[in-house]
């Protein structure tokens, strides 16, 4: 943190002797030119002190541990929120044949490509909704493209 801070005051201290310079420089054709010697003064004076700083990564994990576990995590995220739109596709579905469903679980993993892959539709519906199985199924496959499993 030290090194930081020094770093700061020896941007500061050479902001301010080129502002004092310019300000004393006479105006006139040479102005252009000490603009050019003072932005280099202060190039130098932003990047000599970084290159004194010893950064040590050795903490850092590797890239393919962060890379692979990002996907892993990523894969995750990506299939609990599938399911959940899925799942609000299905509840939207049954609402238009008047089926309410007590659990709707939808079965889906990646593949090795990473894909999603949707398995099925689990639902759980009440007895009285029980007569209108093979029309939720069939809602369900030709609508959303879902092979669809009712339990009571």
């Amino acid at each position: 943190m030290t090194a930081i801070s020094s770093w700061a005051v020896v941007i500061c201290i050479a902001a301010v002797i080129c502002g004092v310079l310019e300000l004393l420089a006479p105006s006139s054709r040479m102005n252009g030119i000490l603009r050019f010697v003072f932005g280099g003064f202060m190039l130098c004076a932003v990047i000599v002190p970084l290159s004194e700083i010893d950064l040590d990564f050795s903490a850092v994990p590797p890239i393919e541990d962060i890379s692979s576990s990002n996907i892993e995590i990523a894969n995750e995220q990506s299939v609990e929120y599938v399911k959940k739109n899925m799942a609000e596709l299905v509840k939207n579905k049954l609402s238009e044949i008047s089926v309410e469903a007590e659990e709707i679980l939808i079965d889906m993993d990646i593949d090795e490509d990473n894909c999603i892959n949707m398995i099925k539709v689990r639902l759980k519906i009440s007895a009285k909704d029980l007569e209108l199985s093979e029309k939720i199924r069939s809602k369900i496959a030709d609508e959303l493209g879902l092979e669809c499993l009712i339990n009571k």
